[in-house]
Order: structure tokens, then C-alpha cells, then sequence
């Protein structure tokens, strides 16, 4: 693993991250962006602080004609000194590490979000208290019909094996007004990939060389 992909990992959890870096897999995304079909969102401009252009939740937004911006360690954009300019909703899969300091600064942007969380989201009292003492329903939970799966790190190796965590998982929204604000929303499973996924965690170089073949502020490729 290279010595920028380390600080990446290391950044929000320690030595820990390894075991709580957990990548979106293709169903997820496209299970969730076919639900936004029925909600005219194409316009909008959404920002993924935490992907690159080789996460599924890119290129499936992407794929499905959305508007997205990316950000990320490697591009010497930190979420936590940095915000991109000229976006409207923000979405993405965040580390399930530092989860306070994450939420903190979504809530100091006043931004429409969009987040994966595990259940273990309720085991966090400033969690809680943020649901809590909200005012109206504002927060809204998208549930999939299943246990979401995900791409984890082994041995400086991605891996998805197409096996579902041990967790329940959700989308956890802000200021969306899905569903006429209901405030737990069903998410069918239209989509369910059977591929396996086992590849080198790519170095920043290479990363850098594919970057500059996408023009990503648009959503397209150059």
C-alpha cells in the first residue's frame, strides 16, 4: 500500500481503520439511485467527499447521468478542512470511525445529505441527540430489504466476496423530504451483483494517471 493510501486509511481511525474501511458495492448504489429516479434530482449537484473516481457510488452516479463532484486524501482534500464549492446535496459512505467529528462538519455545511450508516450509528449518544433535538422531520432513514454488503480491505487486497455484514445498514438523509417526509422509508432490492471483486489496491500514481482522464466536476469522462 502506498505511503498516501496509508495516510487515507489512517487519517480518521488509527490503526483500526483497516477492519472499518468498508467500500460501497454496486447493488447498494444502484439500488439506492433507482429509488432517486422518481425525485428529479439530475439537476442538482452532489459532492462525495470520500470516493474517488474508482468508487461504485461514482461511477454508478455517473452511470445514471447525475452531476458529481469528488474529493478525497489523495487530491490533498480533506472533509475536514475542505468543502467543495457550487454543490447542493452531499452523499457517500464515510468511514464508520471519528463518526461525531464526521457528522459535526456535515451539519456545519447546511447541506442536504445523503449517508451510509451501520446500526452501531445508535450506539453514539451525540448520534442520538442529533436525531433527538432536531426540529421537525428532517432526518429520514432509506431501509433496504436486506443486509447491505460491502468491500472491505485484506491484506492491502480489496475484496468483496458477495457475503452480507453482520450489521444492518441504511442510508441516513437530511433535509431530502423523501416520501412526503416519512420518516422510515422500504428500499426494494431491484439489483443484486454476484461478481467477486479481489484486486491490488491501486498506487497513488496510478490513481493520479486515470484522475486526469476524467473531467469528474461534470460527470463525464473527457
Amino acid at each position: 500500500m502506498s505511503k498516501t493510501t496509508q495516510q487515507c486509511f489512517s487519517a480518521l481511525g488509527g490503526k483500526q481503520i483497516m477492519k472499518n474501511e468498508c467500500y460501497t458495492r454496486e447493488a447498494e448504489i444502484e439500488n439506492l439511485l433507482i429509488f432517486l429516479e422518481d425525485y428529479n434530482l439530475k439537476d442538482k449537484i452532489f459532492w462525495l467527499p470520500f470516493d474517488t473516481i474508482n468508487s461504485f457510488v461514482y461511477i454508478y452516479m455517473v452511470k445514471y447521468g447525475y452531476k458529481v463532484k469528488i474529493s478525497n486524501l489523495l487530491e490533498d482534500k480533506d472533509f475536514f478542512n475542505y468543502e467543495e464549492e457550487n454543490y447542493d446535496i452531499i452523499l457517500s459512505n464515510p468511514p464508520f470511525t471519528s463518526r461525531t467529528k464526521i457528522f459535526n462538519r456535515l451539519e456545519s455545511f447546511n447541506k442536504p445529505y445523503i449517508m451510509i450508516q451501520p446500526v452501531q450509528f445508535f450506539n453514539n449518544v451525540s448520534m442520538c441527540n442529533l436525531l433527538a433535538f432536531s426540529e421537525g422531520n428532517k432526518y429520514q432513514f432509506i431501509l433496504p430489504d436486506h443486509r447491505m454488503g460491502f468491500i472491505t480491505i485484506k491484506d492491502n487486497m480489496l475484496k468483496d466476496n458477495t457475503n452480507t455484514t453482520l450489521f444492518n445498514s441504511f442510508w441516513l438523509c437530511k433535509d431530502m423530504n423523501f416520501c412526503a417526509g416519512k420518516i422510515f422509508i422500504p428500499l426494494k432490492t431491484t439489483v443484486s451483483h454476484k461478481t467477486v471483486i479481489t484486486y491490488n489496491i491501486k498506487s497513488d500514481a496510478t490513481y493520479k494517471q486515470e484522475l486526469d482522464l476524467f473531467n469528474y466536476e461534470e460527470g463525464e469522462i473527457k
